[in-house]
């Protein structure tokens, strides 16, 4: 590929992404995360991965990590069969704990077995999921909490009458939805 054709390539997918004005740290992150696409290439990818491949980017221009390899992680959980579990039990979190003040869980507080055991499998991803990591290690760790997220909103109210027990609650979920924190923005994909 000439140069001049990866410069409108890399035109071109700044604005189906939406990026705004082209800078050379844009062309730079995009040329980065999609290497030497040509046309047929992006026309060929799914929606999806192309909701993916703008966060991965723009998450690369605040945060300076590495867009590619998080483009093609992203792109292959995308695809996978069970992602739309996976974005829904996640968004789920993400939805219920919007607009609520920030709070500490104190797990003394949780009192049914279903947020028990969420909060026990939360630990574990956590662990998984160090400073650092990327979108693998994210919705790797991630997987095991689909079951366990999907009992925990059919057995418990999480907005309980009790304010301690609904704080414990929206906490807890909180550390879900900060799990992806500094790695990816899920919720810029379709569907979220």
């Amino acid at each position: 590929m000439s140069a001049a054709n990866g410069g409108a390539n890399v035109r071109r997918i700044n604005a189906v992404l939406g990026l705004g004005v082209p800078t050379p740290v844009v062309n730079d992150a995009i040329l980065r995360a999609v290497g030497r696409w040509n046309d047929d290439t992006f026309r060929r990818v799914r929606a999806d991965a192309r909701e993916a491949l703008r966060e991965v980017v723009t998450d690369t221009l605040n945060a300076g990590g590495g867009p590619r390899r998080a483009a093609q992680q992203l792109t292959a959980w995308v695809a996978r069969s069970d992602w739309p579990s996976l974005r829904d039990n996640y968004a789920r979190c993400v939805r219920i704990t919007r607009g609520q003040p920030r709070t500490t869980l104190v797990p003394e507080r949780l009192v049914e077995p279903e947020e028990m055991a969420l909060y026990k499998v939360l630990q574990k991803a956590e662990a998984q999921v160090p400073p650092g990591s990327d979108v693998d290690a994210l919705l790797t760790a991630f997987v095991p909490l689909v079951p366990v997220i999907q009992a925990f909103f059919d057995k418990v109210l999480v907005m309980a009458e009790d304010a301690s027990l609904r704080e414990a609650r929206l906490a807890l979920l909180q550390r879900i939805a900060g799990l992806a924190e500094g790695i990816v923005d899920l919720s810029k994909l379709e569907g979220f």
